[in-house]
């Protein structure tokens, strides 16, 4: 009886830091959702303001001060700071927060969908994954300010096009239909109603949605 329960044991610590190594790397997959959520909220308040996106260091809000890199850590910043600015004490958004923390499980959900139900292709994961990043930018910056980014979208529609082109293989001509099918959608409703059911903004989604998918 001892040789059974013996091999049982070694099979166990055999498999325990397997299963540490992929706990361990879904962690820093969720951590990347959360610096990505942390993009997103910098994106959208940026756009709104029409401050470069990429290009220089984070700010307050309010007092406009240069945000030191321990006051950038998703989530745990705003803990710490007790959810205020450390030099002119007023509140930090609250939506920053949850933004990162659900970005963080969605981006922890698609990650786990891809490897357990698609087969992990790298390409098309990075791609969706991107494409799923600008249609929160979107999403995040309708609900607060009750419009679409144009520039946004429209970054979103070239960066869709030379992916698919370049990366996926997909041909221009059916990148060209979706974007007819879709946005033509969309524009019939906005011409039947004169912009009384939806804005322009929504046909210019409608595109994005069109080349991408």
């Amino acid at each position: 009886m001892l040789y059974p329960r013996l091999g049982v044991i070694i099979k166990k610590f055999e498999i325990q830091p397997l299963i540490m190594a992929i706990a361990l790397f879904y962690v820093l997959v969720f951590l990347t959702g959360l610096a990505l959520g942390s993009f997103i909220n910098s994106w959208v308040w940026r756009a709104r303001e029409n401050c470069r996106i990429i290009t220089g260091r984070s700010i307050c809000v309010h007092c406009h001060r240069q945000l030191n890199w321990y006051e950038n850590i998703p989530v745990l910043s705003y803990l710490c700071l007790s959810g205020v600015c450390r030099t002119c004490h007023h509140p930090i958004p609250r939506h920053y927060i949850w933004v990162e923390i659900f970005f963080g499980f969605l981006f922890l959900f698609v990650f786990w969908y891809y490897d357990h139900y698609l087969g992990f292709g790298a390409e098309r994961f990075v791609g969706d994954s991107i494409f799923i990043v600008f249609l929160w930018i979107i999403f995040i910056f309708d609900l607060f300010y009750k419009e679409i980014p144009v520039a946004t979208v429209w970054l979103g529609v070239a960066f869709s096009i030379l992916f698919n082109y370049f990366v996926l293989n997909y041909s221009l001509g059916s990148m060209f239909l979706g974007a007819l099918l879709a946005g033509g959608f969309f524009a019939a409703q906005y011409c039947i109603s004169r912009g009384g059911w939806i804005g322009g903004g929504d046909v210019r989604l409608g595109v994005l949605m069109g080349v991408w998918l």
